[in-house]
Formats: C-alpha cells, structure tokens, sequence
C-alpha cells in the first residue's frame, strides 16, 4: 500500500516548495508551547494542573494546527495561520475533546509498565527499609521469578503502549480533515486505518533514528531543522491511509473532507 521510500520522497517534493515556511511554523510551534509550560512550571503550587491545562488547551490544539499546516502544504502554499486552524468557535472545544480523549487512553495503557514499575520499586524500598540491600540479596528461586515477572510487565506493559500510540497516531489528522468528528469516532477510524499497518509505521519511525542521534552533537538544535521532514512524511503517510480507508469502506469521502479555510 506504501512504502518508507516512496513517503520519504513525496515529502522531498513537498517541501522543495514550502521548507522555511514549515520549518517556521514548527519553531513557532515549539516557542508557544514551550514558554506556556516554562510559565506554568515556575509556579510550584499549580505546577500539575497547570501543566494539564496547558496541554488540553493549548498545546493540543496549537498541534492539530502544526498537522493542518502540513496537510494545506500538499495542494498549496501554506501560511502561518493554519497553525492557529483549532482555534475557531465552531471547532475548538471538540477538537480539544478528541485530543484529550485520545491522550486519556494512552495514560491508562500506560499504567501498565508502570505497574510493573512501581511493584519493583516498592519491593525494593521495603527491603532497604528491612534492612535487606538490593546487592546483598540472595537470587534464590522466588527472587528471580519476582524480578523475572517485573521485567514482563514493564516490557510487554511497554510495547502494548508503543502500539497503542501508534494506533491512535492519526486522530489529530483526521480532526485536520474533519474536526466536527465524534471523539469517540476519531479513535476508532484512527484504530482502523492503523490496523495491520503498526508494525510499519514503527520501522517508518526508526528510519529516523540516526538523523536524530546525529542532532545531539548540536545539542539537538539540528532537530528543529529536521522535523519539517519528519512532520511531512507522516502527513504523506496519513494521507495514504485515508485513501486506503475511503477505498475499504471504513469511512465516506465526505466524513475525511477537509473543510473550507478560515
């Protein structure tokens, strides 16, 4: 259906037209989430909720805008105030519903490796509390089978969240293309256009890998000039995935019809 290759090129071609433009829209992007949660984060007292706040209703919507961006430098020249597209009256409190709905189930799957976590770090601190160090221990048989049992949870915990992320991946897209949608609609389309595709988009991901390790010897800054990149391929990817999802029947041409510029 596609290939790494072949989205890697579509968003060469993209952005030989639009590069700077997306690249500015990404530092944008990164300076007004980062200083509302640099703001919220000098203040202890509401530090938590504050910084739920600032993700719900800001970060998540300005995000979707970042997509919307992408998505217009397709067909045409994009411009700045795509990145501000969640943040109109007819469309803004759902979009932050289906955003907030989809980051709630990511939180819950991801309680499972942190079970595993916490049930290791707990056994730990009461054995040092007894008295009993960790480098003192004695490997006998129950010992290994409770390390061993940990180490499954916080492993299969993890991959579980890793594929779960990724099934949900597409919801902020699909609101790019429809955000008058059902929340609870978004995630199951976003669910079904993923299906049997995870293991792809995860090898897609990784193809990215050593693009970003080279970014730590500039301190990660070459990581901003290397985003656009990634953030067109995955638009390329999601609009394969429609066109593949319109064609299957999951959904109609019209419930994924972008909708007019505002």
């Amino acid at each position: 259906m596609w290939t790494r290759a072949e989205l890697k090129k579509s968003a060469k071609t993209v952005l030989k037209r639009s590069y700077w433009e997306s690249l500015a829209a990404y530092v944008i992007t990164f300076v007004i989430i980062s200083a509302a949660s640099g703001m919220v984060a000098i203040i202890p007292v509401i530090n938590v909720f504050g910084a739920i706040a600032v993700n719900l209703f800001l970060s998540f919507p300005i995000m979707v805008g970042l997509y919307s961006f992408f998505i217009q430098a397709r067909m045409s020249p994009p411009g700045i105030k795509n990145l501000f597209y969640a943040f109109n009256e007819t469309r803004y409190m759902k979009i932050v519903a289906a955003m907030a709905w989809q980051y709630l189930f990511i939180f819950l799957w991801s309680l499972l490796p942190a079970v595993g976590g916490a049930i290791f770090t707990v056994n730990i601190i009461s054995n040092t509390f007894n008295g009993v160090y960790f480098n003192s221990l004695i490997f006998d048989t129950s010992t290994i089978v409770f390390i061993v049992l940990c180490g499954v949870i916080i492993l299969a915990g993890s991959v579980i969240v890793m594929m779960k992320s990724i099934a949900y991946s597409m919801v902020a897209f699909i609101l790019t293309d429809n955000p008058n949608i059902n929340y609870a609609r978004a995630l199951k389309l976003s669910i079904q256009m993923t299906n049997g595709q995870k293991w792809n988009i995860f090898v897609l991901t990784l193809s990215f890998l050593g693009w970003i390790l080279l970014s730590v010897v500039t301190f990660f800054i070459g990581l901003l000039f290397l985003m656009p990149y990634i953030m067109a391929t995955y638009s390329e990817l999601y609009v394969k995935l429609r066109e593949n999802a319109i064609r299957t029947g999951l959904c109609t041409p019209q419930e994924l019809t972008p909708p007019p510029a505002s």
